[in-house]
């Protein structure tokens, strides 16, 4: 079973969502620099339960042998959906994570046994859309003519490293990541059930991402804009290692999470 560790928001909240933050790569459950668990004590004051997962084979939960990865997820999705039933009540799920818990969310969505209404995607993959690699070259080239230094010895380091005989490892290849066809599925099922997705990339996105709106027009998913919510921090690092980019970061979920509030709690919030 994913180890798990359960923030319990009022009971008043009956009818909220709760939200699941999934452990990325490497990382276990508390999220870089403990962001799932400041994520998840300032969503409990809005009334949302939270559960925080290692899934299997990461942080504290064992490898389950002899079971494909598609599987297993599927089975995490299965206990992590029974143990919330069990601590907080039949609840719609909101899926989030960083990177690879981008990735395992939008898996997840697309799984019917329990309604999935809202996605936190930090980092997932984007597609190419027609103009991405003349964006690429044009800020190549703007960063090469302010940065001429940097760059130049960046050029030459990478050119040992060939030599070497060592070769860059391509990011993508350590994710399983889910074809555009599967993101936008999971994108519509959240639009039919009326919930909505927030989605953000850093830095570490320009291999494959690099203008705002770009996930849209990618993915061409109908009233994208409508529960959609895109956002683009070209200059923030992967994992946030400043406070105020995490502070920033769970700023905007906060005022993204209202949307699943009833209009009477989001009259009463903005009031006090």
């Amino acid at each position: 079973m994913p180890n798990e560790a359960l923030a319990k928001a009022p009971q008043s909240a009956e009818l909220l969502p709760t939200f699941v933050f999934m452990n990325a790569g490497l990382l276990h459950r508390v999220g870089p620099r403990r962001l799932h668990v400041d994520l998840a004590r300032r969503l409990a004051h809005l009334g949302f339960p939270s559960l925080r997962v290692d899934l299997s084979g990461i942080g504290d939960s064992p490898v389950q042998p002899g079971v494909s990865s598609s599987d297993q997820l599927a089975a995490d999705f299965r206990e992590i959906a029974a143990l919330l039933e069990t601590q907080v009540g039949p609840r719609p799920l909101v899926l989030g994570g960083l990177c690879a818990g981008a990735d395992n969310a939008i898996f997840m969505t697309n799984q019917n046994e329990t309604p999935v209404v809202g996605m936190i995607l930090l980092d997932p993959v984007c597609y190419p859309d027609r103009s991405f690699r003349i964006r690429s070259l044009f800020r190549l080239g703007w960063e090469i003519a302010t940065h001429p230094v940097f760059h130049t010895r960046l050029f030459f380091h990478r050119v040992g490293l060939f030599l070497g005989g060592q070769r860059r490892v391509d990011q993508l290849s350590l994710r399983d990541v889910p074809t555009r066809e599967q993101t936008r599925r999971a994108f519509d099922a959240i639009r039919a059930r009326g919930g909505q997705v927030f989605s953000m990339f850093t830095r570490y996105s320009l291999i494959y991402y690099n203008k705002q709106g770009q996930y849209r027009r990618a993915l061409g998913v109908e009233g994208y804009d409508d529960f959609s919510t895109e956002v683009f921090w070209p200059t923030v690092n992967h994992v946030f290692p400043l406070e105020l980019h995490r502070t920033r970061l769970i700023g905007q979920i906060e005022a993204w999470a209202h949307g699943f509030l009833p209009q009477t709690l989001r009259n009463d919030d903005a009031s006090n």
